[in-house]
């Protein structure tokens, strides 16, 4: 999961509190104009808002995530146990 969080900072260029976004899995921050156009570019690259704490509004991203079984293969594993499934299988 890929997570921005949107946050108010003290900005040497201007000398006040800006807005600064902060890329957790890149440790990438960057000056933000604007928060509103911020958030509206965040949601149309397929962020979604997942609230805030104290001033840190979050965004996140789970096209990385993985896809989980269908309900009948997750059944299926379930029913046969432990003692048949091989971990080292060549699919």
């Amino acid at each position: 999961m890929i997570t921005v969080k949107i946050s108010r900072a003290w900005c040497d260029e201007h000398m006040g509190d800006c807005w600064h976004s902060y890329n957790e899995n890149t440790g990438e921050s960057k000056h933000v104009d604007s928060y509103t156009a911020e958030c509206k570019r965040l949601e149309a690259q397929g962020y979604y808002y997942a609230g805030h704490r104290r001033g840190v509004f979050t965004y996140h991203l789970t096209k990385s995530a993985p896809l989980a079984l269908p309900l009948d293969w997750q059944m299926a594993i379930e029913a046969k146990g432990p003692e048949y499934i091989d971990i080292n299988q060549d699919w």
